[in-house]
């Protein structure tokens, strides 16, 4: 590649300012400006750094991705971003077109019938530029399963994949807290003034976001031939201590769920008798707690504040007390209108992208947010029953291709990343993970990554045998 040295970057940095004060541009043009000029230095030195620079940056820029450019209100940063995702990732799918020349990567057919199922459709909707403008989202991330599957030509690559994602939490995470402890955070529901988002549109997005990280740190960890050195996963336990308390005050219960969820099913995988006498402690010793806590905090003993009285407590039982500004009753509410509606049209669902209007004209835009709050009922809105069987198989084929290969080599990486799609396609019944964009993009390029890492552990099994 051509090789730039440190004076050209300046100058060329130098003249980009320049320009932007002398035409007087507005912040939006400007960062953008300033994003695509960075891209444009690093292909010009590596695709492949492009790449990686861009999906480093992401998640610190999530937020901002729904910002539209004056004067075009259909073209956001996110669509922009996504757009250049896309064609970098055909340059570097075009450049390393030989690693598709013997092997095909799994799921190629499933994905691609899934990317033209949503290109038809998007001329079956309500808004045709909508319909597209989702099909490009969904494109940006099916593309990174082929880059992931690309990039990880070989095994140890696998390993600096995970430690870019983790790395490019390091942002979001300052930020969460500068907006915790500023008292700058989202009011959603009483009680819960200041739910952090930090560089995420939503504070669901984050906590999920928190998930991943999360498990990929705990893989790291539980992986016996890591060649990390000691710092560096000392380093990453200090961002997952730092995710944990991230985690409980976005007061996301979706994810809460999930990362328990996470931790059994990994335990139960790797050490399935210690599981349960952990587990049993655990229950037994949390009942105690709760009892003994409870006995003291009556009036007669030492009158102290009730359980339910705690934010995360009460986000808990909130899930039982029947509360109409619970979300709980909203999302009962979203699904019965969001599904009888499907009704109208389940064969061909009423077009990509078109859930938003469809329950805008539904329900009005007086009883909140307008997401679905369930991918499935989502794609059945959308695309019918036509694309809600296709996406059933391919979560299907997903889980199948990873947990087939887990019990062939009972590799933690692949257990993780099958526990993780595992965990995001149930949490997916009552959360509109699909439209979290920067989680679909990681948990993609790692599908593709670690079913190349499979492959490639595989045959160096087979060769050590023979």
């Amino acid at each position: 590649m051509i090789q730039i040295n440190s004076k050209v970057l300046l100058g060329l940095g130098g003249v980009n300012l320049l320009i932007a004060i002398l035409l007087d541009i507005s912040p939006i043009i400007f960062l953008i400006s300033i994003i695509v000029w960075i891209l444009l230095l690093l292909i010009l030195m590596s695709v492949e750094k492009a790449l990686l620079a861009l999906i480093f940056i992401r998640p610190s820029i999530d937020i901002i991705g729904y910002i539209s450019i004056p004067d075009y209100p259909i073209i956001n940063l996110g669509s922009s971003i996504a757009i250049i995702t896309i064609i970098l990732s055909l340059i570097y799918l075009y450049i390393n077109k030989k690693f598709f020349d013997k092997t095909k990567p799994p799921l190629s057919i499933i994905l691609s019938i899934l990317l033209i199922l949503y290109i038809v459709f998007s001329f079956t909707g309500v808004s045709i530029a909508t319909g597209l403008q989702e099909t490009i989202r969904v494109l940006s991330f099916i593309i990174l399963y082929f880059v992931g599957w690309v990039y990880v030509s070989k095994q140890n690559r696998f390993i600096d994949l995970i430690k870019l994602i983790i790395y490019s939490s390091i942002i979001p995470l300052i930020f969460a807290y500068i907006e915790y402890f500023s008292g700058s955070g989202l009011y959603t529901n009483p009680g819960f003034e200041n739910r952090i988002a930090a560089t995420f549109g939503h504070p669901n997005v984050l906590a999920y976001f928190s998930v991943i990280i999360l498990a990929l740190i705990i893989s790291i960890w539980l992986q016996k031939n890591n060649p990390m050195i000691k710092l560096e996963k000392e380093i990453f336990a200090l961002i997952g201590i730092g995710y944990i308390i991230v985690l409980l005050i976005t007061f996301t219960r979706g994810a809460w769920f999930g990362l328990i969820l996470f931790v059994i099913l990994m335990s139960l995988a790797q050490y399935p008798i210690r599981t349960f006498k952990i587990s049993s402690i655990i229950i037994s010793s949390t009942l105690i707690l709760v009892l003994t806590y409870n006995f003291l905090a009556s009036p007669n003993v030492l009158d102290l504040k009730p359980l339910e009285q705690f934010p995360v407590i009460n986000r808990i039982t909130g899930l039982f007390n029947n509360d109409p500004s619970d979300s709980v009753i909203w999302r009962l509410n979203m699904w019965d209108d969001s599904y009888n509606k499907a009704l109208d049209s389940p064969i061909i669902g009423f077009g990509t992208g078109s859930s938003e209007t469809i329950i805008e004209q539904t329900r009005g835009t007086f009883r909140g947010s307008l997401e679905v709050h369930n991918d499935y009922i989502k794609i059945f809105l959308e695309q019918g029953i036509i694309g809600f069987v296709l996406y059933i198989i391919l979560i299907l084929s997903i889980l199948f291709n990873l947990y087939y290969r887990y019990l062939q080599d009972k590799d933690i990486y692949i257990l993780t990343i099958a526990v993780l799609m595992t965990i995001i396609y149930i949490v997916s019944l009552w959360d509109n993970l699909l439209r979290g964009t920067v989680l679909m993009w990681i948990l993609f390029l790692l599908l593709g990554g670690v079913l190349h890492y499979n492959q490639l552990n595989t045959k160096a099994k087979q060769n050590v045998k023979v």
